[in-house]
């Protein structure tokens, strides 16, 4: 005969079974917790460290930033030792120092008319940034400068466009962008295209230099066409007779 105390009622064994799934659950709960906090941890020593060499590396590139300002106010001009500083800082990296790298490098190789070198640097920030990234709508603007000057109008014509499409009143380089296509309009001989840059010249700058260039070629609107301004003319001559 067995004992009263060695029998195992249902109702024990599932209490027994709850407990037992209560404490594994605990256990791999623990488990996951400890591994997420581990987890946590690594992350944020992860951004930390990254964080300290962006910041170790910005520190660096300080004095190419100030020696490059210098000699672009300098009478000389000479930018050859700061060209050479800027390649180790210019890599396949999206961070700012390396679009700044690639910035300074762009605007050194325009002002010495290297045109296409420009463009190429201006492009690889252009497509190294987000659609609202810093440097998007310069470096957009910058390529279409570049193209102007390289005589290429319907390629710099698109990218004075794309600044205005893309980024309206929020890029203060759409001011420019907006008379740089108003020229090109004229330049084509393309009435309708002016007539239509120019109103949102006035429109979106009233105050401008550049509303003060476009506006006499804005129509009066309210000015009668000439089939009006005959029949106006012909009922002022019947009436006087």
């Amino acid at each position: 005969m067995f004992k009263k105390n060695n029998v195992v009622s249902p109702e024990s064994s599932v209490t027994e079974r709850i407990v037992s799934w209560i404490i594994r659950r605990r256990v791999v709960l623990s488990i996951v917790f400890a591994i997420v906090i581990v987890g946590g941890i690594s992350a944020g020593i992860a951004v930390t460290v990254v964080n300290s060499k962006n910041a170790a590396r910005s520190d660096k590139f300080l004095p190419i930033r100030e020696a490059y300002n210098q000699a672009k106010e300098s009478d000389e001009k000479d930018y050859t030792s700061v060209l050479e500083s800027l390649n180790s800082f210019i890599g396949n990296r999206s961070d700012y120092v390396d679009l700044e790298a690639l910035y300074i490098r762009a605007n050194i190789l325009f002002e010495q008319k290297d045109f296409a070198g420009a463009y190429d640097d201006y492009d690889k920030i252009d497509s190294r940034t987000t659609a609202t990234g810093l440097f998007k709508d310069i470096a957009i603007y910058s390529k279409a400068v570049c193209k102007e000057q390289l005589e290429q109008d319907d390629e710099a014509y698109g990218l004075y466009q794309k600044v205005w499409d893309d980024f309206g009143l929020s890029s203060p380089l759409s001011a420019q962008s907006l008379f740089a296509l108003f020229r090109y309009s004229d330049k084509r001989g393309n009435k309708e295209d002016q007539i239509k840059w120019a109103k949102l010249i006035k429109e979106n700058y009233p105050y401008s230099d550049y509303t003060k260039i476009v506006e006499p070629y804005i129509p009066n609107e309210t000015t009668p066409s000439d089939g009006e301004e005959s029949a106006a003319s012909s009922t002022d001559m019947s009436e006087q007779s």
